[in-house]
């Protein structure tokens, strides 16, 4: 028989209500919610509604206004993805997480009408 046990109860009530788990996970870096995707079709659809979030939530998405600009952003992003050299992972989350709060998440969200 399983222990029932206060944790044991919180964790169900957390799992049960999305908003919570929502409000949980808003702490976690990009990265790391990109990797908690994987873990079942609940989870993917709320870790991205978290990481949609953290672009909504900076005061106003950047719109791109050079190319310079954007590919400077492009390199970011994609240096923030390798996140298997475990030297450059701090710096990668943070990276990351920069970069969707300025411009969104993932990059098919990006501002770039401004851009000739």
């Amino acid at each position: 028989a399983k222990e029932i046990t206060m944790r044991n109860i919180v964790v169900s009530k957390v799992e049960e209500n999305d908003d919570i788990l929502k409000s949980i996970l808003s702490f976690l870096d990009i990265i790391t919610l990109l990797q908690k995707k994987t873990v079942c079709t609940r989870w993917k659809q709320i870790c991205t509604m978290v990481i949609e979030n953290k672009g909504l939530l900076s005061k106003k998405r950047r719109c791109f206004q050079s190319n310079h600009e954007l590919v400077d952003a492009v390199t970011k992003y994609i240096d923030a993805k390798k996140i298997k050299s475990s030297s450059n992972s701090r710096s990668n989350m943070h990276a990351a997480e920069e970069i969707a709060t300025q411009y969104g998440w993932p990059i098919g969200k990006w501002n770039v009408s401004q851009i000739e």
